[in-house]
């Protein structure tokens, strides 16, 4: 039997550096996948217990969460991926310094939107004089930007793990705590479906810090934030950053232009078909992310990488297109007959 299925020797015989992008690249898809399952029963107890013009307004603010966030992290967080494989026992720092940057800088452009955006559409004006809740939106904003700092960082020390346990996490607690909200909360709006994100995400965070220090430790000055470290990289990290936004700022910002110029009933349903497309993306992009930490790290194999990248990354939007045409239907009538009858052919496109 040995003879016939020598596993061990096969495996042997696979470079390690194939191994580490498939291993990396499949603790993201894993991550997309959790997040997927349990964002779509996040997403139908929404849409099956809160009115639409609440899963329409609530979505169009994660986005914009979502798109500020990114914003904040300027690049740091990419920067990081490549820095963490050069400066070894100072990962601690690095993580922790790109973190506060990019939650200072999150706080101060959720305050700035939440004090605008009401004044820009009507759509937006349950924020105007809520200062409470502007306060929890800039909150959201801020800890997207460290976790996106976070998850970026720990793919470049190819701990890929606690990515998939941080992800896990924030979407397992923003389910529960919707669940409890629901029961507990005699109004069901659109203020209690972003606080479970906040609350999810801020949860989260408790878990992997613990397992990341336990990797950085016994090394110099493990979490102490040190700003010299990644200012003297802030050119590098704004060409990172202009790639990044020019990736994903589109994506981000359809919810926002669908609630501004139709209505958060309309973006109820476009939000529900788009985050259901997004399974069909995230395997390229997993393989994208992991393979520039591995060109850093063994520039001499990127060529070779770059060909199995595309391979697989072809395969799997392939497969992912072809299910989500076939089973757009079924799907979003899971959701109730206003997201079946408006967003079939959005998902399909």
């Amino acid at each position: 039997m040995r003879e016939l299925f020598p596993a061990r020797a096969v495996v042997r015989q696979v470079d390690p550096t194939v191994l580490k992008m498939i291993s990396n690249a499949g603790s993201i898809v894993g991550t997309a996948a959790i997040t997927s399952l349990v964002g779509f029963a996040y997403w139908l107890v929404a849409a099956r217990l809160f009115s639409a013009p609440s899963v329409g307004l609530a979505s169009a603010l994660i986005s914009a969460m979502l798109l500020l966030g990114t914003v904040s992290v300027f690049g740091f967080g990419t920067l990081l991926v490549g820095e963490l494989s050069r400066k070894r026992g100072e990962e601690g720092a690095l993580i922790a310094t790109g973190g506060l940057v990019a939650g200072s800088i999150g706080m101060l452009l959720g305050v700035a939107f939440g004090l605008i955006a009401p004044h820009l559409s009507r759509s937006f004006q349950p924020l105007d004089g809520n200062y409470p809740i502007v306060l929890l939106f800039a909150l959201g904003v801020a800890l997207t930007g460290v976790s996106l700092v976070f998850d970026t960082a720990v793919i470049g020390l190819f701990l890929g793990r606690l990515q998939l346990l941080r992800n896990g996490l924030f979407a397992a607690i923003k389910l529960a705590a919707l669940l409890i909200a629901v029961a507990l909360l005699p109004n069901r709006n659109w203020e209690t479906i972003y606080g479970t994100w906040v609350v999810g995400s801020l949860l989260s965070f408790a878990a992997p810090i613990v397992l990341l220090l336990r990797n950085v430790r016994g090394r110099p000055d493990p979490i102490r934030p040190q700003m010299g470290m990644l200012l003297g990289n802030v050119r590098a990290a704004l060409g990172h950053h202009g790639l990044n936004l020019a990736l994903q700022a589109p994506a981000l910002l359809l919810p926002l232009v669908v609630t501004i110029t139709l209505s958060t009933t309309k973006n109820a349903a476009f939000y529900i078909a788009w985050n259901v497309a997004w399974f069909a993306f995230v395997g390229p992009g997993a393989l994208t992310m992991v393979l520039f930490a591995v060109g850093v790290s063994s520039p001499g194999t990127l060529r070779r990488d770059t060909r199995i990248s595309l391979r697989l990354g072809l395969l799997g939007g392939a497969m992912g297109t072809i299910l989500l045409v076939v089973f757009a239907n079924p799907i979003l009538s899971a959701f109730g007959s206003v997201y079946s009858s408006q967003a079939v052919v959005p998902l399909r496109i």
